[in-house]
């Protein structure tokens, strides 16, 4: 079973697997991680940014990662607002659970 420490953990290896130039190191900012039906969504930046506030530093245009209760992983688009591709990806994922 997927717990959220778990999902937090494999949200991370994500997306230090999957962004290019990834900073040596992401966390999570847990003042923003969200639970909703789909899973848990962790929204994450570099240390070095969290800690200076060096812009230069940042991430930036990236979206949330999302670890469903199952344990699989989406990495969301940064490119739109993040609501709006939430509601697509819980939508799509409702669908699939009723054709199953």
């Amino acid at each position: 079973m997927m717990t959220m420490n778990k999902a937090k953990s494999v949200a991370l290896e994500h997306v230090a697997r999957s962004i290019e130039r990834a900073p040596r190191e992401l966390v999570i900012v847990d003042e923003l991680t969200q639970c909703r039906r789909i899973g848990w969504i962790f929204f994450y930046e570099s240390r070095a940014y969290l800690e200076t506030g060096d812009v230069a530093r940042a991430i930036g245009g990236t979206g949330p990662v999302v670890v469903t209760h199952e344990g699989n992983v989406h990495l969301l688009d940064g490119t739109r607002p993040t609501q709006h591709v939430l509601h697509e990806l819980e939508e799509d994922l409702r669908r699939r659970r009723q054709r199953n």
